[in-house]
């Protein structure tokens, strides 16, 4: 038999928490197949280590054959083909498919289409393996980088910086609340941060940027980097809690060392001051 990707998607099993294809004798993968397998790490093993003695439910109990109209869930466990995680799948692997097209299409797309085509991936592997889908954090970013739409549209980006300008608007709550920010990083360069009417903190539902965020304050935030109604590039925030306060670092006097001695300096600092007021006692003494 000759498997294409889309049979080799249907038959991968689940041993151990690891995804597992079992290749028969004389059988076959086609080239994307196998660049499939290689890309998701998926092993390849004979496929006489295949053969199971029974085949347990979910529902409890178990077969001694795998009937036509059931498939693996994960590990051994067989469940009916049109389970809801079942079509889950499928909708995922017909959504991959999409974006791929969508790439193919239009090229000046295949960088953004392929961070979302990523998550697709992750989130497939994860519902496959029972595993953490894991929240992604972007690196922080220079402002000048993080504003290039041309290079980075549609991106998340991360910025921090110096507030310099903070605009509030009253929605239909009568209530002030922060729309955009203005930070400037160390650079000088500006990024603009957008805060739309429906966004709110994922922890308490309400924006209250406004109860903290104040000019010269330090602030890091992620945001997709979007175009607004004026065609200008800004970070649009999904979440409330995605702006948050940098406080600055507190300096200890006690802390710092002469990086000759390993002395503390603040006591050199003392002995000198006290060093000095002595002298100027004697000399005004002398002078009498």
């Amino acid at each position: 038999m000759l498997y294409n990707e889309e049979a080799v998607r249907a038959n991968i099993r689940n041993r151990e928490g690891k995804r597992i294809f079992y290749l028969g004798k004389g059988d076959q993968l086609t080239s994307a197949a196998r660049d499939y397998l290689s890309r998701e790490r998926i092993e390849i093993r004979p496929g006489e280590q295949a053969k199971q003695d029974c085949f347990p439910l979910l529902t409890g109990g178990f077969l001694t054959e795998k009937p036509e109209h059931m498939t693996h869930l994960n590990g051994d466990f067989l469940v009916v083909k049109d389970h809801p995680r079942i079509i889950f799948r499928g909708k995922l692997d017909t959504l991959e498919s999409e974006l791929i097209l969508c790439q193919l299409a239009d090229k000046s797309l295949e960088a953004t289409v392929g961070e979302i085509l990523e998550l697709a991936r992750r989130i497939i592997r994860c519902e496959v393996l029972d595993e953490p889908l894991y929240n992604y954090t972007p690196e922080t970013t220079p402002n000048k980088t993080a504003m290039d739409y041309e290079a980075n549209g549609g991106r998340l980006m991360q910025v921090e910086g110096k507030v310099t300008k903070v605009t509030k608007v009253t929605y239909t709550d009568d209530k002030k609340v922060v729309s955009r920010i203005t930070l400037k990083d160390g650079n000088g360069d500006l990024a603009e941060i957008l805060i739309e009417e429906d966004i709110v903190s994922g922890a308490d539902g309400v924006n209250d940027l406004a109860s903290w965020v104040k000019k010269g304050r330090t602030v890091r935030a992620i945001g997709i980097l979007h175009l607004d109604g004026n065609g200008r590039p800004v970070l649009r925030v999904r979440n409330c809690d995605e702006v948050v306060y940098v406080p600055p670092v507190p300096v200890s006097l006690g802390s710092r060392r002469n990086p000759r001695t390993g002395d503390l300096i603040w006591i050199a600092v003392g002995v000198m001051a006290l060093s000095g007021i002595a002298l100027a006692v004697l000399l005004r003494r002398k002078k009498r």
